[in-house]
């Protein structure tokens, strides 16, 4: 089956607080490894302060053998008061990760991310690259890059509004993973970072 479409609507009658929320989802199958769902929702609640709210995701995975990649984008506007939802009330996200095995024991992976505050327009941006490499059979490695960048709301007054000051780091991360082999389903590991940035 390529295409499944589904839909749902919940009515509240709680006099205190009526709400009523609808929803919609389809997924399709690009093929046997790829597929893309996108899944929408309407919420309205007579105590909401900021009126009726849509929320809207986009998702796109793909797994084979030799690459694992995920990414979507989602948005959740500050009206839609449900604390179910997988995103915090007026924010959007966007993010991607990929793992692509270039031999049976190394994996090159990346991730990145972006989350914004839509009532606020703070931002938060994140990479990060790196590759695991199993070095024995109980005993895995990975050496990452990571780079953040923060930016907080700009400060406003009256007469004037300065602009927002961007937080950035860089730093490389070093692990070790190893597997007990005299206990099943345990691990250690060691772990340290170093900032790069200055």
């Amino acid at each position: 089956e390529r295409l499944a479409v589904s839909g749902a609507f919940v009515s509240d009658a709680n006099p205190q607080d009526r709400s009523k929320l609808a929803s919609a989802m389809a997924v399709a199958k690009i093929n046997d490894q790829s597929a893309v769902a996108v899944e929408v929702a309407r919420m309205d609640k007579d105590l909401a302060l900021t009126g009726p709210g849509n929320a809207a995701r986009v998702e796109f995975r793909h797994d084979s053998a030799l690459v694992q990649a995920q990414a979507h984008v989602s948005r959740v506007e500050r009206g839609f008061d449900n604390p179910s939802a997988g995103l915090a009330q007026g924010q959007q996200e966007m993010a991607a990760r990929v793992a692509v095995r270039i031999d049976p024991e190394t994996v090159v992976k990346g991730e990145l991310l972006q989350s914004d505050d839509l009532a606020t327009q703070a931002s938060r941006k994140g990479l990060q690259v790196g590759i695991e490499r199993h070095l024995s059979q109980h005993l895995r490695g990975e050496v990452s890059l990571r780079h953040s960048d923060v930016t907080a709301p700009a400060a406003t007054t009256t007469t004037t509004t300065s602009s927002a000051t961007p937080e950035a780091g860089t730093s490389v991360r070093i692990k070790l993973l190893g597997q007990l082999p005299s206990l099943d389903n345990a691990s250690v590991f060691v772990e340290a970072e170093q900032d790069v940035q200055d």
